[in-house]
């Protein structure tokens, strides 16, 4: 699926991703600095967040390019079942 932004829909209190509501450890990845970092999403009192396979915490705000993985991508995490 091609990349777009995320959006924050204010009436679901939930970040969208193609229209759809992001749910905890959704697989997600971020465009940050040129590349691709995959992470999985999980929300506290915060807001939303991904958490990379070197379990760092990134926070995710409306407005930065994210894209589901494609099938075919290595972006998988250890702990958790392969897309």
């Amino acid at each position: 699926m091609a990349e777009g932004k995320l959006v924050y829909d204010q009436q679901r209190a939930h970040l969208m991703l193609h229209g759809s509501p992001l749910q905890a450890e959704d697989l997600i990845e971020l465009y940050i600095l040129g590349h691709w970092v995959p992470g999985r999403v999980y929300k506290d009192v915060s807001g939303w967040y991904i958490v990379t396979s070197a379990q760092v915490g990134l926070r995710l705000q409306e407005g930065l390019l994210a894209r589901f993985p494609e099938a075919s991508s290595p972006a998988t995490l250890p702990g958790k079942k392969t897309i």
